[in-house]
């Protein structure tokens, strides 16, 4: 027998056992894989499902990786018999069928436990408790015929700050519910409490002022309305009153009072400049000129910043006062914040069962075996 084929006929009986070892781990591989009912569509059973399934992707490196190892040990026994020609007792040696197969198959299995870890099998549920924070928050918001008016920087109406600023409210919502109240010389409600965001954002673009026939700025009216429309449920509730602060109507200290013995939060977000500006007939026609008293006069809105204060502090909630015309919310946020850190509820749900450990732990024994047998055949062949 050449010399040649005492190197290569060993490799070729290796290759030969790799292919049969591949063919019963992979039969094994996907028997467990329709064992735990991976391939199964019976939603009555409970299913092995893997929550990164991209990871399993890396698998398709193994045949070109076994390609690369097959050559490269061909290669590298060639090199050993070539140099043992030419030198009487050559320093290297050849490496050896089995021992290259074990590291072939403990390399294979370490990567493959690896990247079913990093696949994230679960299997099975647990009940765990989770500690939700939730808020239910109603927005009054004031439609008297003051809020048309044009104080706001860049030249927009109140209504319309205050509009942009309910829908960057909304938009930093994670499972808050809203309801909105819009009141002038009564108040109603438009949107009764949801958590449906793309709804309140569709109420929020119909309000205009033309919403009501009888005139006038009714908070008490509009806080007694707001405190209807709250659930039964146990948690955190809240108030924001945005308004321009002129208000025609009677006190509403009294439903303040009530508003605090029930725990309800009021924030105030206070609209328009104290300078003011006049008051436009139709919001829409601007050519039919501005509202006027009784002598000719041309009738001035401006906000009342103390009777915002004044509410903000018997309610002992925020008070924001801008003349922005995209409101900067950061105060009013903060305090819905701190409302919804107070209101944990905790709630039992049942989650998948993540099983990543047991792969994970089979790599790391693959890898520590490989590690280890490498070590132990270098000092032996030394």
């Amino acid at each position: 027998m050449s010399n040649n084929q005492s190197y290569t006929n060993p490799i070729q009986r290796m290759f030969a056992l790799v292919l049969l070892f591949e063919l019963a781990f992979w039969l094994a591989f996907f028997g467990i894989l329709a064992l735990f009912g991976y391939f199964s569509e019976d939603d009555s059973q409970t299913h092995l499902v893997f929550i990164n399934g991209d990871a399993l992707w890396g698998l398709s490196l193994l045949f070109p990786l076994f390609i690369f190892f097959y050559f490269d040990l061909r290669r590298k026994n060639a090199l050993t018999q070539h140099l043992s020609k030419n030198v009487r007792t050559s320093i290297i040696k050849p490496i050896q069928a089995n021992q290259a197969l074990i590291n072939f198959l403990l390399f294979r299995s370490f990567l493959v436990f690896l990247l079913l870890a990093m696949a994230q099998p679960s299997f099975g549920t647990k009940k765990e408790n989770i500690t939700t924070k939730t808020l239910e928050l109603v927005v009054c918001l004031d439609v008297s015929n003051s809020m048309n008016t044009k104080d706001m920087r860049g030249g927009t109406t109140r209504l319309l700050s205050a509009k942009r600023a309910l829908n960057q409210l909304v938009n930093q919502f994670t499972g808050e519910k809203v309801g909105i109240c819009v009141f002038a010389g009564s108040a109603y409600v438009q949107l009764p409490m949801t958590s449906d965001y793309s709804a309140a954002k569709l109420f929020i673009d119909e309000i205009e002022t033309s919403m009501f026939s009888n005139q006038g700025t009714n908070i008490k009216a509009a806080l007694r309305t707001a405190n209807t429309m709250f659930t039964k449920s146990k948690t955190s509730k809240g108030v924001l009153l945005i308004t321009d602060g002129e208000n025609h109507e009677e006190n509403p200290a009294e439903i303040i009072d009530s508003l605090r013995q029930k725990n309800i939060a009021l924030s105030i977000l206070g609209m328009g400049s104290t300078n003011g500006g006049p008051v436009p007939n139709d919001p829409l026609r601007p050519e039919l000129g501005y509202k006027r008293n009784e002598r000719g006069q041309l009738v001035m809105s401006r906000m009342n910043p103390n009777l915002i204060r004044e509410l903000a502090s018997k309610s002992k909630g925020t008070a924001a006062i801008t003349a922005e015309g995209f409101p900067d919310l950061k105060p009013i946020l903060t305090q819905i914040n701190r409302m919804k850190r107070s209101s944990g509820q905790e709630q039992e749900f049942e989650v998948a069962q993540n099983q990543y450990q047991f792969p994970l732990f089979a790599s790391l024994i693959c890898g520590l075996l490989l590690i280890t047998g490498t070590n132990w055949l270098k000092r032996r062949n030394r």
